[in-house]
């Protein structure tokens, strides 16, 4: 019942975040939306800002869900844009308010993910350090999501497949690189 009651109230911020700027919806009317009492909100999450990321933590993990672990880097970042423009009112009502933080974090879930799954298949990656491992993907990842953010931020185009194509070209060809240089440091 917990559970059902937590996606009631992310459906709910969602439906509300398609008119809404987040700064503009209050618990009140959330609570009416998802046909619910204010304490049961309150004994779900502390906050508004608690919603938003549980709701962005699981868009993260159904788009995540619909790849499949061997698809190349461009297609698992076509999915992500793709589904990032379905949501586009909701993005940007979170984004453009209080909430670029947890936008910013849906962002770097689902590129870590990718980012992790392409190390995991490589060969150099086997006998890595964790620690290095992480460092690697930390870097991609902030390189990925650097470009998403722009591109978010210019009102999500859908003329995004060169930046796909960019992205994937730079990683591909310098991952050898950053394994390289990691197992130089020792």
């Amino acid at each position: 019942m917990s559970d059902i009651m937590k996606m009631d109230l992310s459906h709910a911020l969602m439906e509300l975040l398609k008119t809404k700027r987040l700064e503009q919806i209050t618990i009140k009317e959330l609570t009416q939306t998802a046909n619910c009492s204010r304490m049961s909100f309150y004994y779900h999450f502390r906050s508004l800002n608690d919603l938003v990321e549980y709701t962005f933590l699981r868009l993260g993990d159904q788009i995540i869900a619909q790849g499949n672990k061997n698809d190349s880097y461009k297609i698992k970042m076509k999915l992500l844009m793709t589904h990032a423009q379905e949501y586009k009112e909701i993005i940007f009502n979170v984004y453009d308010s209080t909430g670029r933080a947890q936008v910013e974090k849906f962002l770097y879930q689902v590129t870590t993910h990718y980012i992790e799954e392409m190390i995991d298949r490589q060969d150099q990656s086997k006998n890595m350090d964790s620690k290095k491992k992480k460092q690697i993907i930390d870097f991609y990842k902030y390189s990925c999501v650097g470009p998403l953010l722009d591109w978010v931020e210019s009102g999500m185009p859908d003329d995004f497949q060169e930046t796909i194509d960019l992205l994937s070209r730079i990683i591909l060809k310098t991952l050898p690189g950053a394994f390289e240089a990691v197992a130089e440091i020792g």
